[in-house]
């Protein structure tokens, strides 16, 4: 009896350890005010569902009580969110990438991407008609399955990029994800693919870019719409992404 009570007290402690550590960055409440009237909206997956809505300092009319392990800047950030429903507290994580455009969007518990109102996914700039926030289906209804699934390792000897992706070799281009929508569009050099938009690509000097999109010569050129080019790995390949990074 003594042992199982010992046993007990000891499981105890780990519990309560357990939970203070994770939960050791809570957000100071100014913050998390501040970033729920950030993200306020309704906010809809690939399929026009509506999946959270924002608003009053509530997340599906389920009030927020904190926040934890903000980790980001400003209007490019991650956090977990604790909201109080009938039967409990219950943590949710949200990624978010706000700059007041059409391709602002939320991660919505690290799997599914979503894009602000029910008028679907905003874009500017796409490649063969694919374009950032496009859903894994969607692609795979208009090109198939890729030819390759490469880990970081092999999108980063291809191109640059530390992440898992979708090779389509054939016509020389390269998808990575965030969640379940795209979020990078990669051209490599000797593809076939061309930016749907000014029809440039990497035989394209990046003069040609800047005065197209009417944007400054840089290795990230903002064109717009929250949307960038990136030329990191020029010429070899260049990027459209919604990170300037």
């Amino acid at each position: 009896m003594r042992l199982f009570k010992k046993f007990f007290m000891v499981l105890l402690i780990c519990l309560n350890i357990s939970v203070i550590v994770a939960h050791a960055n809570e957000m100071p409440k100014k913050y998390v005010y501040q970033t729920l009237d950030l993200i306020e909206g309704q906010w809809y997956d690939v399929n026009n569902n509506l999946v959270l809505n924002i608003s009053n300092r509530k997340i599906n009319d389920c009030l927020v009580i904190a926040g934890f392990d903000f980790v980001g800047g400003r209007s490019f950030a991650k956090g977990t969110f604790r909201i109080a429903e009938r039967q409990g507290y219950r943590d949710i994580v949200i990624e978010w990438n706000i700059r007041g455009t059409e391709s602002d969007y939320l991660v919505f518990n690290n799997s599914i991407s979503l894009h602000k109102g029910n008028k679907g996914v905003q874009y500017y700039e796409s490649v063969g008609g694919v374009y950032l926030g496009m859903s894994k289906n969607q692609l795979i209804s208009k090109y198939g399955t890729p030819t390759y699934y490469l880990n970081n390792k092999g999108t980063n000897k291809l191109c640059g990029v530390n992440e898992s992706s979708w090779f389509y070799l054939n016509d020389g281009w390269i998808v990575t994800f965030n969640g379940e929508a795209v979020d990078r569009i990669i051209i490599l050099n000797g593809g076939t693919r061309r930016f749907d938009r000014t029809g440039l690509n990497c035989m394209n000097s990046i003069d040609s870019f800047a005065a197209a999109y009417g944007s400054s010569k840089s290795k990230i050129m903002s064109i717009g719409h929250g949307e960038y080019l990136c030329f990191f790995d020029y010429p070899n390949s260049i990027m459209l992404s919604p990170y300037f990074s």
